[in-house]
């Protein structure tokens, strides 16, 4: 399978919610934002409940908490109101018209309750790619992911230089974190797209270095110990 682009946010990412038409406009919606906005892997997204999003009060949370992840360990990210706006709309939506309001219902099925498919997000994003020119080729569920990667990267680009934090490493850390990966190489593989071939290979070498270094200072520790 080629390897899923991204798309740009927030030009073509508006181009898209505005494009989305028919039965399940409203829930397309959401689903574009919510992936767009959180980052969550298709498996994950499909995981949320409506418990997840919604408090005690019927106020949609700021932060949400997954559980169902890849490398079976939970995490926090951040709710934005640009997702906000179309979960909102789908939330009601489904709870009023379909009769899906109870509070452990899925937050993404169809009309009569069934959840969705990671294949079915898949060709719902697929299709709809098609239907523009885009800057790339392979579109699939996994663009939206790398979307919110590129767009949080270049948050934390400015929060550090704000801080005037000298790491260049430090904004990659902060994505690795909240995309839940356990390798920063392949969080770096996610924004080769804003960081360009050669300086994703520089940050990889220093990665490597780093941990070359890490890896050399673990055996004479473990060396001064066995004295």
């Amino acid at each position: 399978m080629a390897a899923r682009d991204p798309f740009r946010f927030p030009d073509e990412v508006f181009m898209l919610l505005d494009g989305i038409r028919g039965r399940m406009a409203t829930r397309n919606r959401a689903l574009l934002a919510f992936g767009c906005g959180t980052g969550f892997r298709g498996k994950e997204i499909l995981s949320i409940r409506r418990y997840d999003v919604i408090d005690e009060r019927g106020r949609l949370r700021d932060k949400i908490r997954v559980h169902k992840t890849k490398n079976k360990k939970s995490r926090t990210v951040p709710l934005c109101d640009f997702a906000k706006d179309f979960l909102r709309e789908w939330l009601k939506e489904q709870a009023e018209k379909h009769g899906l309001g109870r509070v452990d219902r899925y937050v993404f099925t169809q009309i009569n309750g069934t959840v969705l498919t990671p294949k079915y997000i898949g060709e719902v994003i697929k299709r709809l790619a098609g239907r523009y020119e885009l800057h790339g080729q392979h579109f699939g569920a996994h663009s939206m992911r790398k979307t919110f990667a590129q767009v949080m990267y270049e948050y934390y680009c400015g929060s550090c230089k704000e801080s005037g934090n000298p790491d260049p490493l430090a904004p990659v850390r902060m994505l690795q974190k909240v995309m839940g990966h356990s390798s920063i190489n392949v969080t770096i593989s996610y924004i080769d797209f804003i960081l360009g071939e050669y300086q994703a290979g520089v940050l990889q070498a220093f990665c490597r270095h780093l941990r070359f270094i890490q890896e050399g200072k673990e055996v004479k520790r473990r060396k001064w110990r066995k004295k």
